[in-house]
C-alpha cells in the first residue's frame, strides 16, 4: 500500500507562527519533532512508499524530509495552491494508478492503532468515521450523512448528519482508475473549488464508512490544537 500526504496549505490560522514555517514544519515537542514526522510516524510502518505534495514553502518541507527513504516529495507552485485540495492529489496521480494507497493531509495526526480498525477491505473505498454519539462534532469538521448506514454524503456544511470524517481515505487498486476518472471529470468541471470530498460523493455507491470512534487522533489547525498535541507528547500520548 502506498500513501499520498496532501500538505500544500497555508495554514492561515496558525499565523504568525505560518509567516515563517509551514504548517506542517511546526514543532510538536521539545526534541524538535515537527507536524509531518508524526504524520509519517504512524504512516511509514505501514506503507511502502508516501508521496507528500507540497506547495507553501514546499522547499523547507522537501529539506526537512530529505532523510526518510520511502518518503518523495512532489510539488505544485504557490500560486497552484489557491486551485483546491483536488488539484494537489492529482499532482500525485501517476505514482497511485495501480496500487492500494491512502490519502490524508499533513495536519491529522493518528496513533498506530488506526491500523487495527481501517481499512476493513469491506468496500473498495472507505473512510475513517467519528459518530456524534461518540464525540461532540465540531461547527468546521467534514460532516458525514449515513443512509441505513450506509455513507450517503460529506459536506462542511451538512445539518442533518450522522459523525464526521476523521482524515484517512483509503482507496483500493480495482477502483483506482474510477477513482482517477471521476477525479479529473470534477476537477475540469469544478476548477479550484473542487475537493477530494465531491470525488467520494459521486462515488458514494463503492464507499464504505469504518467507525474508528476508539481511536483518539489529533487534528491541527490551530494554536489550541498544538498546545494539545504538544502535551500530549509530553505524557506519552502519541
Amino acid at each position: 500500500m502506498k500513501a499520498v500526504i496532501l500538505s500544500a496549505g497555508r495554514g492561515k490560522r496558525l499565523r504568525p507562527f505560518t509567516d515563517c514555517l509551514p504548517k506542517p514544519l511546526l514543532p510538536i515537542n521539545s526534541e524538535g519533532k515537527r507536524v509531518i514526522d508524526g504524520v509519517l510516524d504512524y504512516l511509514l510502518p505501514k506503507c511502502e512508499e508516501i508521496f507528500v505534495v507540497v506547495g507553501y514553502k514546499g522547499e523547507l518541507i522537501r529539506k526537512h524530509l530529505g532523510g526518510y527513504d520511502k518518503v518523495k516529495v512532489l510539488s505544485i507552485s504557490e500560486e497552484e495552491i489557491y486551485s483546491g485540495n483536488l488539484y494537489t492529489l492529482l499532482r500525485a496521480k501517476r505514482f497511485l494508478k495501480e496500487t492500494d494507497f491512502v490519502i490524508t493531509n499533513a495536519d491529522h495526526i493518528f496513533p498506530q492503532d488506526v491500523w487495527n480498525y481501517f481499512p476493513r477491505r469491506e468496500k473498495p473505498i472507505e473512510i475513517t468515521f467519528h459518530s456524534k454519539s461518540f464525540r461532540k462534532i465540531l461547527e468546521d469538521e467534514m460532516k458525514v450523512k449515513l443512509n441505513n448506514g450506509n455513507f450517503e454524503r460529506m459536506d462542511k456544511a451538512l445539518k442533518d448528519y450522522d459523525g464526521a470524517y476523521i482524515g484517512i481515505t483509503f482507496v483500493e487498486k480495482g477502483i483506482s482508475e474510477e477513482f482517477w476518472k471521476t477525479a479529473e471529470e470534477i476537477f475540469k468541471t469544478k476548477g479550484g473549488t473542487a475537493k477530494v470530498e465531491d470525488v467520494l460523493n459521486q462515488l458514494k455507491e463503492f464507499v464504505g464508512i469504518v467507525n474508528v470512534d476508539p481511536v483518539k487522533f489529533y487534528e491541527i489547525d490551530t494554536f489550541d490544537d498544538l498546545v494539545e498535541v504538544w502535551n500530549a507528547h509530553k505524557i506519552g500520548g502519541i
